[in-house]
């Protein structure tokens, strides 16, 4: 018996597989009856992880040979996989001598993507195919290739980055990433950011569907809008909680969340969670817009942002509305029962008692909330718990009236009125922005509010949310924007 490598050059590609095959022959005068062929496999491949085997090692009555087709399963590095003839106890056949009792087919690594990439469907001179490296065979709808990244997989390369081109993608199922992955947008040259979110749409058309439900604690997202996504309701948590986006951890930076509504349609459930995002398990949302989004039901709390951990932070959330048919309703801008609210604007959102904000529980730290609204209490914040700190909470309305919060329990250094109070650090003082009417919520440098805050150890190197250092002058400044106030004596020459 011999045995020879027939196609000693394989390599995994996505499509179409390129194969090897070792061929078994026997002498052609000794072709009288079938035989069953032993070998025993070896070299840097292994049978069952690497490539698979297919055929028989039985040569057929009549038959000078018999061929077994290796087929690579595992795109992650090359080797090779070596067929060494054996005798066996009930065929004890001669085989060849050394090369000849012996083949090698060597399985060659491939060049793999740095990422996966997506397209939007319809995308001419596109022809989407696997591993997506490339824009012209990019995948055409998101999940694909989040399905495709970060999997522990033996058929394909575990690569954690899935890039996808501006546009629109038109969803009829919320997009789920468990992972632990980076999901991008891209245009111009830019990855993610919130110049590429306006042009990267994840868009629910007005149907059932969330937009986004991330569950791993070590997945990004960066760089979308996520509009038009609505949750009935249903019999779960998640059902009747986060329409735009479900954050189990993980981060969500860059985005735009608009436009969705969380509802309890046919009242089913008691109370609706999150229109634009529901925040839990931990995960941070960076620099988003959060804007439009409705809550709806007996109860709804946070038609922008529900909150129960995580932080929020440099985020401007507004023109968010809570729209109840039962009594209670809070929270239209932020609903915190626990975490990090930090470095917001929080400003035109409508509810009946929380317009801003809704604090049961957390930290609301460094953040303007202005000219909100509620209909029973707490025009910018309500207050149950938790502390709010280093903030501006100004110009809010109760039916029309001028009035910011419910209690000034748990308040510090800020600057708030209506009820107001001078204990613990807070001012009372109009906090002087730049303009009022015209939605600058900068501070003049003649603000009571400059250096009037109190330091907090994450303020070191941190930005605000402008991006400017968090402390320019002597002290912090209370609210979201840091300004600098030149020394006195200071001459500034323009040329």
């Amino acid at each position: 018996m011999t045995v020879n490598a027939t196609d000693p050059d394989a390599q995994y590609k996505v499509p179409p597989i390129d194969t090897g095959a070792y061929t078994i022959y026997r002498p052609v005068t000794a072709t009288n009856e079938a035989v069953t062929v032993n070998y025993a496999l070896s070299g840097s491949m292994t049978n069952g992880v690497h490539y698979t085997l297919s055929g028989s090692a039985t040569i057929g009555a009549g038959a000078a040979s018999t061929v077994l087709t290796l087929t690579p399963t595992y795109v992650g590095f090359g080797g090779n996989a070596v067929l060494t003839l054996t005798t066996g106890a009930a065929n004890n056949y001669p085989v060849g001598i050394s090369p000849s009792d012996q083949a090698t087919v060597t399985i060659a690594a491939p060049a793999l993507p740095a990422e996966y990439l997506v397209v939007t469907n319809g995308t001419p001179g596109v022809t989407s195919t696997e591993p997506y490296g490339t824009w012209a065979t990019a995948a055409k709808d998101i999940q694909t290739a989040v399905n495709f990244a970060g999997a522990v997989s033996a058929t394909h390369p575990t690569i954690n980055t899935v890039t996808v081109s501006n546009g629109t993608y038109n969803i009829t199922a919320q997009i789920s990433i468990t992972n632990g992955i980076t999901v991008r947008s891209f245009g111009n040259g830019v990855y993610g950011g919130l110049g590429n979110a306006s042009n990267t749409m994840v868009n629910g058309g007005g149907g059932y569907i969330r937009g986004l439900l991330v569950s791993n604690t070590l997945a990004t997202v960066d760089g979308f809008t996520i509009q038009r996504c609505e949750q009935p309701d249903k019999n779960t948590l998640m059902d009747y909680s986060g329409a735009g986006v479900w954050l189990y951890g993980g981060v969500l930076q860059n985005c735009i969340a608009q436009d969705n509504n969380r509802q309890a349609q046919s009242r089913n459930v008691n109370y609706t969670q999150g229109g634009g995002v529901y925040l839990t398990g931990g995960g941070t949302v960076s620099n988003c817009v959060i804007r439009r989004n409705v809550g709806f039901g007996p109860s709804a709390w946070g038609g922008g942002v529900y909150m129960n951990s995580g932080l929020l932070t440099h985020c401007q959330v507004y023109n968010n509305t809570n729209s109840a048919y039962g009594s209670l309703s809070s929270g239209a801008g932020v609903y915190m029962t626990g975490g990090t609210t930090r470095n917001c604007l929080i400003y035109g959102n409508i509810s009946i008692t929380g317009g801003g904000a809704y604090v049961g529980g957390g930290a609301l730290q460094s953040c303007t909330i202005v000219t909100n609204s509620a209909s029973t209490d707490g025009g910018g914040v309500y207050l149950a718990g938790g502390t709010v700190s280093n903030s501006i909470v100004y110009f809010n309305t109760v039916g029309g009236v001028h009035s910011n919060l419910n209690t000034t329990a748990g308040l510090g250094n800020s600057c708030a009125i209506n009820p107001g109070t001078n204990a613990n650090g807070n001012i009372t003082d109009n906090p002087l922005f730049t303009s009022l009417a015209g939605g600058d919520y900068t501070l003049k440098n003649t603000s009571p509010c400059i250096d009037k805050g109190s330091y907090q150890a994450w303020m070191t190197g941190a930005k605000d949310l402008a991006g400017n250092l968090r402390i320019q002058n002597a002290g912090v400044d209370m609210g979201a924007y840091e300004t600098y106030v030149p020394p006195k004596g200071t001459v500034i020459l323009f040329r």
